[in-house]
């Protein structure tokens, strides 16, 4: 046997092998994207070594232009095919692995436009998903196991302290009540003493207080983390679930309009911050209040400037505000649902 022919053989088995492994990539990978990942670069490898082989065999001239032909057009538009596929599917929510570690395409597709960006998603739109993943299977995860949280009321509540209990206790940690009558610092004790008596017992502090000034010195002087669950000034924890149901609802917070019609409180001044963090960018995010105008003209109760405190110029975003309630509703277009909503789901 001569050494074209052993070349030719070898060539050809490990050119099946190759497409035999594509076939069982197809079949076996958990998502579509990776059976068109290991389709492409696997069969593509497979069918050039059997070309390659013919090349070697067929001393013939034709024969070769051929092959190299052939080989060159399936290593061009097989990454193109490809591409094309995975970015509909991509498109159409064809679901992940659920063993996926990092989405490398997240926050790089703008919708609208179907154009492929290299702009990062914004702060909250990034995190958003892994909340919908938590929320939907805490019985697989308990990354909060073995962690405590010390929970300080100044002011009472319902919906705050049992969701903050409910919460902790299903990511498996613990939530410990404090109300202002149980700890010192409701007898004059000084907030940075609390604070750092506190970080020696628990691995973080939810405060809902009167005085914002209280929650940024207990962030101050605490060595773990402190959230803010109400102040005066703020509400940061209820504008994050009301964007995080928006993105139940439609399916993504990117170029939603929202239109806050009510006073200039802390829940104004949340949902001001928040919308530029979880808005797209170069889209408009809305801000809307009843007793608001356009600034820099004082405004009652509007205590947070949109053009000094918001990062929306930094996001691309805009939040204007309006003295009259109707003079902002048009720019709250109206939005569908989106159908892969898993609120929709479960109502039906």
């Amino acid at each position: 046997m001569s050494m074209v022919e052993i070349a030719t053989i070898v060539l050809i088995l490990v050119g099946t092998f190759l497409m035999f492994v594509a076939g069982l990539g197809i079949t076996r990978m958990p998502d579509l994207f990776l059976r068109m990942s290991a389709t492409t670069k696997v069969s593509t490898l497979g069918m050039g070594a059997v070309m390659l082989a013919v090349v070697i065999y067929f001393d013939d001239l034709v024969a070769t232009f051929h092959a190299i032909a052939i080989i060159l057009f399936v290593f061009i538009s097989a990454p193109v095919a490809a591409h094309v596929i995975g970015r509909a599917a991509y498109f159409t929510g064809v679901p992940l692995w659920e063993g996926t570690i990092v989405d490398e395409l997240r926050g790089h597709y703008d919708i609208r436009t179907h154009q492929l960006e290299s702009v990062p998603l914004p702060e909250l739109e990034e995190h958003l998903p892994d909340v919908q993943v938590l929320k939907f299977r805490l019985s697989a995860t308990s990354p909060l196991a073995g962690q405590t949280l010390a929970m300080i009321f100044e002011k009472s509540s319902t919906r705050t302290r049992v969701s903050f209990e409910v919460g902790m206790y299903q990511l498996g940690g613990l939530a410990t009540f404090l109300s202002s009558r149980d700890i010192q610092i409701g007898r004059g004790e000084p907030i940075a003493d609390t604070a750092q008596v506190l970080s020696r017992y628990v691995n973080g502090i939810m405060a809902r207080t009167f005085a914002h000034s209280t929650v940024t010195e207990l962030a101050a002087h605490a060595t773990i983390p402190v959230i803010n669950g109400l102040t005066d000034l703020l509400h940061p924890c209820q504008a994050l679930t009301d964007y995080f149901t928006m993105r139940e609802v439609f399916g993504h917070t990117r170029g939603l309009v929202l239109a806050y019609v009510g006073d200039g409180n802390n829940m104004c001044h949340s949902l001001m911050f928040g919308g530029p963090k979880c808005a797209w960018p170069r889209r408009r995010v809305t801000g809307l209040s009843r007793k608001s105008s356009s600034w820099p003209r004082p405004t009652p109760g509007l205590r947070v400037p949109p053009s000094s405190s918001s990062p929306a110029p930094k996001r691309g975003s805009a939040v204007p505000t309006w003295s009259t309630p109707m003079c902002g509703l048009p720019w709250a277009r109206k939005q569908k649902p989106s159908s892969a909503s898993p609120l929709l789901r479960a109502s039906k």
